[in-house]
């Protein structure tokens, strides 16, 4: 745990933290390698050098690890190096020492890489919804609606209406189809379009 680097010194130093000597008459101590860290002054074993957690890294010698930056994560043990901390996809962020990035939550979407905050996660306007750890929202269908910003879903309307319009923003534009019906229950049809192929309507009912 000690070192003289002089020749017939009569005092011995002790080895800083991030080092150890595990020999008696040593003129050097060993350095910590990179990935691991001590805080003992004076260490006699290797053992003392632990391996850097998920999230940091470390230089040889080292007392400390070093945290991965926001906006970065690391999922590394013993990480040795900063280019470890990977940038954080887009529609993600994350704090400082993460082992992973959090995710925007549905409603929500970001663009940004390598984002530091949940505030660069951006709601979705009225008539897009997006799921967890979007990029972008995506416009309701027709025969469907969102009144809202930060919807994770779009609103279908009801039964024996329907729209035309494709990221609508309000259920007024559901509106009803006269002279259709569903050919399966000859009830009113909920139509995403018009009638037609694939809609599971019939031609207008003839007048009775």
């Amino acid at each position: 745990g000690t070192f003289a680097d002089v020749i017939g010194s009569s005092e011995c130093t002790a080895c800083s933290a991030g080092n150890y000597s595990d020999a008696v008459g040593s003129s050097q101590c060993t350095a910590c390698v990179a990935g691991t860290y001590s805080t003992n002054e004076g260490a006699t074993s290797v053992s003392t050098c632990l391996p850097c957690l998920p999230g940091t890294y470390s230089d040889a010698s080292s007392a400390t690890c070093s945290a991965c930056l926001a906006g970065t994560y690391s999922d590394a043990v013993g990480a040795t190096s900063v280019s470890t901390c990977l940038p954080c996809l887009a529609g993600t962020y994350s704090d400082a020492s993460r082992t992973a990035c959090s995710p925007c939550l549905a409603g929500t979407y970001s663009e940004a890489i390598g984002a530091t905050s949940v505030s660069t996660c951006l709601p979705c306007l009225a008539g897009t919804y997006s799921n967890a750890s979007s990029t972008s929202c995506s416009t309701c269908l027709a025969g469907t609606y969102s009144d809202a910003s930060s919807t994770t879903e779009c609103t279908a309307c009801s039964a024996g209406k329907f729209s035309t319009a494709i990221g609508a923003t309000s259920v007024s534009t559901c509106s009803t189809a006269p002279g259709y019906y569903d050919v399966t229950t000859t009830t009113p049809a909920t139509l995403t379009a018009t009638c037609g192929g694939g809609c599971g309507c019939s031609s207008p009912m003839s007048a009775s």
